[in-house]
C-alpha cells in the first residue's frame, strides 16, 4: 500500500518552525497566561491606591490648613502653604499615576484604549479613591501612622505643627501645666522638649486660664522677655488638636476662637491707649494756663500713650500687630 506524499510546507509554516527550534520555544498554558494578567492588574489597583493615599493625605493638609492660626506662626497665609504644602505627595501620586497607566496598558485589552482615556480614568480613579479615604478620615490615619514608624523618612502633619508651635523666641510654646503658682499670676509649666518655664498669665483671659489648668498639652502664644530663658509671657491658650482624628469643624472652631481672643488684646490694648491719653488731656487741661506749661504737657501725651500700649505685652505680638496691619 503507497503512502500519501504530505504537501510541501509553505515558506511561512518552515519560517515559524525554524523560529521554535531555533529560539527553543516551549509552549505554555493558559494558566500562564491568566496569572500574568492577574499580576498586572493587581499591580495597577495597588498604584492606584497609593495615589488614592497621596491625594487623601494633599487634601488633609490643603483642606486643614485653610483654619491654621497662621497669623502665630507666619507672615502670611501664602507663606504658610509653600512651608506645608505635601511635596512628597505630589511626587508620589505623580509617579503612581505614571505606573498605574504603563501598567492598565499591558493589560490584555490595555491596546484598545486611547492614552488619554486611560490616563483619565486612572486620575478620576485616584481621586476618588483618595475623597473616599479623606472622608472616612484615613487621612490623618495614614499620615500619623507613617510618621511614627517611619520617623527619620517621613514628618508627618503633627510634628511639623510641633515644630512650628515649639519656638519659644518666636513666641510660641507647645507645653503642659505643671503647676500654678500661690499669686495666680505665674504658672510652672513643662515644654515639648521637656524644659520647665515660669509664665505670667496675667493677661490671659478665663478661658484661656480654664484650658491650661486642665492639664493637657496646649498651644501657648505669646512673648519670651529678652535676657530671660526660662520665662515667657502668655497671651493666649489654644488646645492641641493633633492627638486624635479632627473633622474640619474642630479646625475651623479652633481658628475662629483664636482670632477672636487675637481682637480681644488688640482691643484692650487701644482702649487702655485711649484712656491714657484721655488721662493726659485732663491733665493738661487742669494744668496752669501758661503757654510753657501747656507746650510741656502736651508734649507729654505721646509718651505717655507709648507707655500705656507697653503694658500690655500681648497687645504687641507679632499675631496681634498683624491683625492691626
Amino acid at each position: 500500500m503507497k503512502l500519501d506524499t504530505p504537501p510541501p510546507a509553505s515558506g511561512l509554516k518552515k519560517d515559524v518552525l525554524s523560529r521554535i527550534e531555533c529560539e527553543n520555544i516551549c509552549p505554555r498554558g493558559r494558566w500562564f497566561y491568566r496569572g500574568k494578567e492577574f499580576l498586572v492588574w493587581t499591580t495597577w489597583i495597588i498604584t492606584v491606591l497609593v495615589a488614592a493615599v497621596a491625594v487623601a493625605i494633599s487634601f488633609f493638609v490643603i483642606m486643614h490648613r485653610q483654619y491654621a492660626i497662621f497669623e502665630a506662626t507666619h507672615d502670611s497665609f501664602l507663606a504658610l502653604m509653600l512651608d506645608v504644602l505635601p511635596y512628597l505627595w505630589l511626587l508620589v501620586f505623580a509617579a503612581a499615576a505614571i505606573l498605574a497607566l504603563y501598567h492598565f496598558r499591558n493589560t490584555k485589552r490595555g491596546y484598545r484604549y486611547s492614552f488619554l482615556t486611560i490616563a483619565g480614568a486612572t486620575v478620576l480613579s485616584s481621586f476618588v479613591g483618595g475623597l473616599f479615604f479623606h472622608y472616612l478620615g484615613m487621612s490623618f490615619v495614614f499620615d500619623d501612622a507613617l510618621g511614627k514608624y517611619l520617623p527619620g523618612m517621613y514628618v508627618s502633619q503633627a510634628m511639623q505643627e510641633k515644630r512650628f508651635w515649639q519656638n519659644p523666641h518666636d513666641g510660641r510654646l507647645l507645653a503642659t501645666l505643671r503647676e500654678e503658682t500661690a499669686s495666680g499670676t505665674t504658672a510652672i509649666v513643662v515644654d515639648a522638649e521637656g524644659t520647665q518655664w515660669e509664665v505670667n498669665i496675667s493677661e490671659l483671659f478665663p478661658k484661656d486660664v480654664a484650658l491650661l489648668r486642665e492639664g493637657k498639652q496646649v498651644r501657648i502664644l505669646g512673648s519670651q522677655p529678652s535676657g530671660e530663658d526660662s520665662s515667657f509671657h502668655a497671651c493666649g491658650v489654644f488646645p492641641w488638636l493633633y492627638s486624635k482624628m479632627m473633622t474640619m469643624a474642630d479646625f475651623k472652631h479652633d481658628r475662629e476662637d483664636a482670632i477672636l481672643r487675637l481682637h480681644e488684646h488688640r482691643d484692650r490694648m487701644l482702649e487702655r491707649a485711649r484712656e491714657t491719653y484721655q488721662a493726659a488731656k485732663e491733665g493738661v487741661r487742669s494744668a496752669s494756663g501758661s503757654d510753657e506749661t501747656m507746650t510741656l504737657a502736651t508734649s507729654a501725651i505721646p509718651e505717655s500713650v507709648d507707655q500705656s500700649q507697653t503694658e500690655s505685652q500681648c497687645g504687641d505680638i507679632a499675631a496681634v500687630k498683624r491683625l492691626r496691619d
